[in-house]
């Protein structure tokens, strides 16, 4: 039996997919999802062209970032990692 791992491409797009969804879930536009990941959460800038790009599949939503929307619209983080079969979250730091 031969499993079959999904390409970077699929994953991309998969994932881009589920952020689309998750943002107009929540009402907000890609500029608005941006200010509230980086308002609530740790890490570099995120922007409106990055959510834009990520919801394309023309760049892959990394597990940091995706963990950070996740976080920010409190969603369970595997709903952004969707695709990715080695997805874990990242430490706590306890």
């Amino acid at each position: 039996m031969t499993v079959e791992i999904p390409s970077s491409e699929h994953i991309r797009a998969v994932r881009g997919s589920a952020l689309k969804q998750a943002r107009k879930a929540a009402g907000l536009s890609a500029e608005r999802l941006a200010q509230f990941v980086n308002d609530r959460t740790v890490g570099s800038d995120l922007t409106r062209h990055a959510i834009y790009s990520y919801e394309q599949g023309k760049v892959l939503l990394s597990r940091e970032v995706g963990h950070r929307i996740a976080t920010a619209l409190q969603h369970p983080p595997r709903k952004h990692q969707h695709g990715d079969p080695e997805y874990a979250p990242p430490p706590t730091g306890k």
